[in-house]
């Protein structure tokens, strides 16, 4: 048996917390039981199709983000560390913050200069300025997940709502 990732366990626990069997997920998510069992257990990654259904019908984004980090392995992380604390007002505050350290960053950078005249140390504030954008938008991420779940909003709309608008304003 393979060592289960915390995809798995979110899977897992999401589907136990809203008392829903291995064999109703299968149906909803059009694969077989056995199929949810070996994503939880560690034998098979979760899919898209898993994913999906624990997003779109108990509305819980924290799956489908831990699963879509193990695919790529690199990406938007789950905030679930000790110094964090998921609660609206404090995401709110916690976002706010890392919001601002990479918008100072991003006032120092030397990005109007040619790539090849910048110097070593103006490459390491680039570098560090990317690392907070990397935060800031971990951040957002995060607290984008906890207000929809608070307040009851889809994920999945909230996201194709903000494609729409991006393609409507001509960047996608």
């Amino acid at each position: 048996m393979s060592n289960v990732t915390r995809a798995q366990q979110l899977l897992k626990r999401t589907r136990k917390k809203y008392g829903v069997t291995q064999e109703k997920l299968s149906q909803e998510s059009y694969q077989s039981r056995e199929s949810i069992s070996m994503q939880e257990n560690g034998s098979r990654k979760i899919n898209q199709a898993t994913a999906k259904a624990i997003t779109e019908k108990y509305n819980d984004p924290f799956v489908a983000m831990a699963a879509a980090q193990e695919y790529v392995g690199w990406g938007i992380s789950i905030l679930d560390g000790k110094a964090v604390d998921l609660h609206r007002a404090s995401m709110l505050m916690a976002t706010k913050r890392e919001v601002k350290e990479a918008l100072e960053k991003l006032k120092e950078l030397p990005v109007a200069e040619n790539p090849s005249a910048v110097k070593e140390f103006e490459k390491q504030n680039i570098k560090e300025a990317l690392i907070e954008q990397a935060e800031a938008s971990t951040f957002i991420e995060n607290n984008i997940a906890v207000l929809c779940k608070e307040y009851g909003f889809s994920w999945t709309e909230v996201w194709d709502s903000a494609k729409k608008r991006l393609k409507s304003r001509g960047y996608l």
